[in-house]
């Protein structure tokens, strides 16, 4: 499942005087001196056979057809009539399932076990090699998104405040007051509080 994807990355310099091991997962990434190190991956990418004494390094391929998490190759056995037969693991510690294509009869080779028979030749899994898919992100501009963000909401806030204004014009020649108003939030609220002083100041 991909929540078990796990690496383990060395971080060391001698310029730094570092060696420091640190794990990374789905969804959990590493953060080391402004990078990001995402877990995005991870599959079996050869395996070592010794085959009538001859060690191989085989490259697999994942094979949905089989099933999900399958990984396998092609292979021709045999010291006298050489037969193809298919090679399928699931998981890093075994067991490689060995296949004839004919029948799809098959057998298990388990890590450093005894070697088995297959059409005349002698096969024994030597090691797994799995591999791991990493992300690897540096973006220095990652804190000015951040302040930006803060901008966006501290500005968001500051346009929920209301704001009222108010104006009062004198005429000395004609004695005659004039008052104006304007209001961004609650017209109603204002309306009212407008209504209210415009009598106070009449009453005055």
């Amino acid at each position: 499942m991909p929540k078990q994807f796990v690496s383990k990355l060395n971080f060391s310099s001698e310029d730094l005087n570092l060696n420091e091991i640190k794990t990374t997962k789905v969804n959990h990434p590493i953060r080391f001196k402004g990078l990001t190190i995402y877990q995005a991956d991870w599959a079996i990418s050869n395996v070592v056979l010794e085959i009538d004494n001859i060690l191989y390094q085989l490259q697999l391929k994942e094979i949905p057809e089989i099933g999900n998490q399958v990984w396998g190759v092609l292979v021709e056995l045999g010291s006298e009539t050489k037969k193809n037969f298919l090679l399928t693991i699931d998981n890093e510690n075994g067991p490689l399932k060995i296949s004839n294509i004919e029948n799809f009869s098959g057998k298990n080779l388990y890590i450093n076990a005894d070697p088995l028979e297959v059409n005349s030749s002698k096969v024994s899994l030597k090691k797994i090699i799995p591999s791991s898919g990493l992300i690897i992100k540096n973006d220095p501009s990652i804190p000015f998104i951040y302040f930006s963000f803060i901008l966006i909401i501290f500005g968001t806030i500051i346009s929920l405040i209301p704001t009222n204004q108010l104006w009062i014009l004198v005429n000395k020649e004609s004695q005659k007051l004039s008052i104006g108003g304007l209001s961004n939030k609650n017209l109603v609220g204002f309306k009212k509080e407008f209504f209210k002083l415009s009598d106070e100041i009449k009453n005055f």
